[in-house]
């Protein structure tokens, strides 16, 4: 069997359970998950593109020899559910927060995205051409990103999740059965898991990052920290990241040293009445330089931090 995709390569983790790693410069961005339920076939998160969607709908029949019926939304991300479409015959799962926050401004976003992409995309090519490596790579995967969001973006036919739950949902199969959970206020507003309690396996979406800078200022990094310990308490031994690589449940407590890190960092500068350019300006420490997307996060991430962090600092100078 010999599986080709532009966008991912496969890896098996057990019998019956695969991850599709993002390739940089592919389109498909997110890490997806491929579940042999025995009597059907579950997806997690269907990335960014209608083009790589196709293959990981068609890698899971390969593997499975049966088209997918369920798919799993970690959350309504563009890089994790614009390739819903090309699964009709599925039965679209996620929280029903998502669709309650993002359903009324789908097209918006879609239209939004696309004209920031047509616009940053020859920046981006630019970059290829930096002597830099690590800028090539990271050129490689914003390129990648870019062109999946110009060739989907004004095409996309949005289709609206079939199931919706609250907290948790189980789902059995002939062989096994997965849990969805649930956590509010992380990543996003509302972000959920695929948990395969027997095999202790989880797919984290984007509450978890492996090898990459985490993407914080689009939810709640504080809060965040809780969610990791709750994840750890779950006792997985395989953890697949929304964007990274398979790692164990190290994982948790590494990406809690990182957001402490920079909070820490921050903090300093907000005590000393520093702006948020002052915070931005903090140089990457070196534990985290061979961390890919820094140039795209990094410094997002610690005008976050500085948002929150003054913020608090200055509630207690009215108290």
């Amino acid at each position: 069997m010999k599986i080709n995709s532009k966008h991912f390569t496969v890896e098996e983790i057990i019998d019956g359970v695969w991850v599709t790693i993002h390739t940089p410069g592919g389109s498909h961005i997110c890490n997806s998950g491929i579940i042999d339920m025995g009597d059907e076939t579950l997806i997690f998160d269907t990335g960014l593109c209608m083009e790589s969607a196709n293959d990981l709908r068609n890698t899971a029949l390969e593997l499975t020899n049966r088209i997918p019926r369920i798919v799993v939304n970690s959350h309504l991300h563009n890089d994790h559910f614009w390739g819903n479409s090309i699964f009709h015959e599925a039965k679209v799962i996620t929280t029903r927060e998502n669709v309650r926050i993002t359903e009324p401004k789908w097209k918006q976003d879609g239209e939004r995205s696309y004209n920031w992409a047509k616009g940053a995309i020859e920046e981006a090519r630019r970059q290829l051409d930096s002597v830099s490596e690590y800028e090539r790579e990271y050129a490689k995967i914003l390129i990648g990103y870019l062109s999946g969001v110009i060739d989907t973006g004004l095409s996309i036919e949005y289709k609206t999740p079939d199931v919706t739950f609250d907290g948790i949902m189980s789902l059995e199969g002939d062989e096994r059965s997965v849990e969805i959970i649930e956590y509010r206020n992380g990543h996003s507003e509302s972000d959920c898991v695929l948990h395969l309690p027997r095999e202790k396996i989880i797919f984290t979406g984007d509450l978890c990052y492996i090898g990459y800078h985490p993407c914080l200022d689009l939810g709640d990094p504080m809060n965040t920290l809780n969610i990791l310990d709750k994840l750890k308490v779950l006792e997985a031994e395989t953890v697949v990241p929304g964007h990274g690589f398979i790692g164990d449940s190290g994982a948790f407590d590494d990406m809690k040293e990182y957001i402490r890190t920079l909070v820490d960092l921050v903090r300093v500068i907000v005590s000393n009445e520093g702006t948020q350019e002052d915070a931005e300006s903090i140089p990457v420490p070196e534990k985290y330089l061979g961390l890919q997307m820094k140039d795209f996060l990094y410094k997002r991430n610690l005008g976050c931090l500085y948002r929150i962090l003054s913020n608090v600092s200055n509630d207690k100078r009215k108290e």
